[in-house]
């Protein structure tokens, strides 16, 4: 029987508070981040986040996950911080051998290089630092 994403998003936050002895302040961002993540999942797959379904998401799902939270304004560090808190997770759920899925470790999850990039452009010419990441 498969179990319910929030149950597994549970076991996770007691294993990185026992096994890995996160901070309270790590725990309550990185389980923020997953519940997030779950809940968009939701919406965007249009229905329950089970055990099922987080094994059949692919890096374009977590694109767009990573792509909604930057629309909700979400810096940079924000959204690293949240593509490793599930990374952690889909960590704990291989390590306990309750699913593998391989879409939040593609090099491609987080978005293109080239718009990073891009981005990183803009604000150099805004800031009229012309040349340094050219």
């Amino acid at each position: 029987m498969a179990e319910g994403a929030d149950a597994l998003r549970k076991s996770w936050l007691q294993a990185l508070a026992h096994e890995r002895r996160a901070s309270p302040h790590t725990l309550r961002a990185y389980g923020d981040d997953v519940t997030r993540f779950i809940g968009f999942q939701a919406g965007h797959t249009g229905g329950a986040v089970t055990q099922k379904t987080l094994t059949k998401l692919t890096p374009a799902d977590i694109r767009a996950f990573i792509t909604a939270r930057r629309q909700e304004g979400l810096g940079p560090g924000g959204v690293q911080r949240a593509l490793a808190a599930v990374r952690s997770f889909y960590k704990f759920l291989a390590k306990e051998g309750v699913l593998e899925n391989a879409a939040p470790f593609h090099p491609h999850a987080a978005g293109s290089p080239f718009v990073a990039a891009t981005a990183v452009g803009r604000r150099c010419r805004a800031r009229d630092c012309r040349g340094r990441y050219a």
